[in-house]
């Protein structure tokens, strides 16, 4: 069992949730770029446009390649975690796992090491709570899975979570109240 993302599920992840920012950062130098092109002469017409969807193509290719593979692999006792610029195995006997809600005390308040985009949270988190976490959070779910093994957090967020959750428990997870 597991949940890891690919190239185009990173890309999709700058775009979902709808978030203007993020779609006039991308789309805004191509407007600019067509609005110039018609104004100008007809020799750099074409390298402008040219040059204005190649230019976010290849910025937006370049920054998503880091979170290619993040997520997490599930073996047999073991739960192997990659929210760079984390890479950990958790020793599920060992571990503590609760199912929670994402509007709770659990929710990340301000990013201290990895990437965010509007879909996409992975790497070093401080939460509503205060306490601080490891994150891999994948198109905002209701629920996460909230896992604590050797004195440190981790927080699992994605569609389907529910799943994972009762998995953890099956093979040695406790369950209990975080």
């Amino acid at each position: 069992m597991a949940y890891q993302l690919d190239y185009f599920a990173v890309i999709k992840a700058f775009f979902m949730p709808f978030n203007l920012f993020f779609l006039l950062l991308f789309l805004g130098p191509v407007a600019i770029a067509v609005f110039v092109a018609y104004r100008t002469i007809n020799r750099y017409r074409i390298a402008i446009l040219l040059a204005s969807v190649a230019i976010p193509i290849l910025i937006l290719s370049l920054i998503s390649f880091p979170e290619v593979g993040s997520g997490w692999n599930l073996d047999r006792n073991s739960l192997k975690i990659k929210s760079p610029p984390v890479l950990t195995t958790i020793q599920l006997p060992e571990a503590r796992v609760e199912l929670v809600e994402s509007s709770g005390s659990w929710q990340t308040t301000l990013r201290i090491n990895g990437s965010g985009k509007p879909g996409l949270a992975i790497g070093w988190f401080k939460l509503q709570n205060g306490k601080k976490a490891v994150v891999f959070r994948h198109l905002h779910h209701a629920k996460m899975v909230v896992l604590e093994y050797q004195g440190e957090f981790y927080i699992l967020q994605h569609p389907g979570v529910e799943d994972l959750y009762m998995e953890l428990i099956a093979r040695g997870a406790k369950p209990t109240g975080l």
